[in-house]
């Protein structure tokens, strides 16, 4: 009996012991197996590889494979080089960039449909409907250090009057001269935004309201062609530069549509000497954060006038003869002074204005959804005494009105209240080539992805004063409201309802002395 336990005791120890072997030489096996699949894996990456490796250099050797039928110096000719791989992406354009990112080349555009009413016009337009900017251009980089850019308007009145940026610029870091700033200083040459005034700088597919202001219209530099040197911190700006001849400029002789027309027919200027124009702008923004921003700067052009006959700025020379009423597609004038160069005296200039300067100082702020802007803007003209009085005793039709000293002024404030919760502060860079402006919003709910887009309410006050020493250039002050919806970015469709509050006619127009137009002013426009 005794036996007979023992060796059942036996089998089950001896079952139990095999069973434990078995269990464990399955967990062996199975961790082998799982040892085993890594293992393929790997092996299957690597020979992926060594395939896409073999395929890449057959291509290379297809390509490099010299001609039988070429020889240099009795030998097989050197492969040419392979091209260097590229970059292409379509986001908002089409942009084209080296793997090393020294060469690319990134394609624009932007078209604005504008439509206008007026319930007083000018000159009997009531209603217009055109295209205010249609604008390709392309923006890029070349052998590393060379920055590039050209913009046409073929809205513009064709030729060489529709370029309106095309420049090219130097960016070394051997220029890093600039204490307090690890940024190189750049060089700028070409046709170029003259480096003064916020609203100006900042982008026509940008700017809150439909038009810029009156002052800014009136007194910033516009584009010229010069040289330009410009740097920037992590919170600050400046650029300055030396100009003469716009693209744009035009002669101070108006068109015989415009009501002026005081100076001889036909005595259009050409030849002599040019003008030339230095102008500079400092930044500064005490706070930078994604949603708080406090901007402050100011710029300053002087401008010395052509000494004869030469090519003229009628901007600077005639002030006003640009404004149209913050709606430009309705081409209404209501401001306007004489040249101010006295225009021509036997056939030379008198030169009653020897030189002028512009000046302007801005504030731009912005919390959360709240944003705040405003520009003063002032220009003295500085006259000849003896230029005035020879074009007064010897030029029959020419206007030698006005003391020697002249000081015009104006300005705007304007508030922004984004709907939809956007902040303006996070759009402003302080590093762009036309130091610090603001950019694009960062739109929250874009229809696209099931959003209602961003939305914009804003309301802007602006004044221009041209009445000064004799001179009786008009006053027009306007209260512009706005409405912008950007449904995705790129696309904004606007609405402006202009109304002059006040209007003291020029010397030319006295019937416009007291009118009030209003205008309604709508915009669809798309950029990529």
């Amino acid at each position: 009996m005794k036996s007979q336990q023992c060796s059942k005791a036996y089998v089950a120890a001896t079952f139990i012991v095999l069973t434990a072997q078995f269990t464990t030489a399955r967990a062996d096996t199975a961790g082998e197996i799982r040892m085993l699949k890594e293992r393929l894996k790997v092996l299957e990456s690597k020979v992926a590889q060594d395939a896409k490796k073999q395929k890449a250099e057959a291509a290379r050797r297809a390509y490099a494979e010299p001609s039988r039928a070429f020889v240099c110096n009795d030998k097989p000719c050197e492969p040419p080089p392979m091209p260097p791989p590229v970059w292409v992406s379509f986001t908002n354009g089409l942009k084209i960039e080296s793997y090393d990112k020294d060469f690319s080349a990134a394609f624009h555009g932007r078209v604005q449909i504008d439509g206008g009413v007026s319930s007083q016009p000018e000159q009997g337009n009531a209603t217009n409907v055109g295209v205010r900017r249609a604008w390709l251009e392309v923006y890029g980089k070349a052998f590393k250090y060379w920055n590039y850019a050209f913009q046409y308007d073929f809205a513009s009145a064709g030729g060489v009057a529709g370029i309106e940026d095309a420049y090219v610029a130097l960016e070394h870091p051997s220029l890093a001269i600039v204490p307090f700033t690890q940024q190189p200083l750049v060089f700028q040459v070409g046709n170029m935004k003259g480096p003064m005034g916020l609203a100006w700088l900042n982008s026509n597919n940008f700017i809150e309201f439909i038009e810029r202001p009156l002052a800014s219209d009136a007194f910033t530099p516009g584009r010229h062609i010069g040289l330009a040197a410009l740097t920037h911190g992590d919170r600050w700006s400046t650029k300055i530069g030396i100009f003469s001849t716009s693209l744009q400029d035009t002669s101070t002789i108006p068109s015989p549509a415009t009501p002026y027309n005081r100076a001889a027919p036909n005595s259009v200027a050409t030849g002599g000497q040019q003008y030339f124009e230095v102008i500079g702008r400092l930044t500064y923004a005490p706070i930078l954060e994604k949603n708080a921003l406090l901007h402050l700067g100011g710029g300053v052009v002087y401008q010395v006038v052509n000494s004869a006959t030469g090519q003229t700025e009628a901007n600077v020379l005639r002030p006003g003869s640009n404004i149209r009423t913050e709606a430009n597609i309705l081409r209404e004038n209501l401001l306007g002074t004489p040249d101010l160069s006295c225009g021509l005296v036997y056939g030379a200039s008198a030169k009653c204005t020897m030189d002028v300067v512009n000046y302007n100082a801005e504030l731009a702020a912005a919390f959360g959804p709240f944003s705040f802007q405003g520009e003063y803007f002032g220009s003295h003209y500085n006259r000849s005494a003896a230029a005035l009085a020879y074009a007064a005793a010897n030029g029959a039709g020419v206007d030698a009105t006005g003391g020697t000293s002249l000081n015009f002024n104006g300005y705007y404030l304007q508030g922004m209240w984004n709907l939809t919760g956007e902040s303006r502060a996070e759009s402003y860079n302080v590093g762009w080539f036309d130091t610090a402006a603001f950019g694009a919003i960062n739109i929250l709910h874009p229809v696209s992805a099931g959003g209602i887009g961003a939305w914009q309410i804003g309301v802007r006050f602006s004044e221009l004063n041209l009445n000064s020493g004799g001179i009786q250039g008009g006053r027009e002050e306007d209260v512009t409201v706005g409405v912008n919806w950007y449904p995705e970015k790129g696309v904004r469709l606007s609405a402006n309802w202009i109304h002059v509050a006040h209007l003291s006619a020029p010397f030319d127009r006295p019937y416009l002395n007291g009118i009030n137009p209003d205008i309604l002013l709508m915009r669809s426009q798309f950029y990529w």
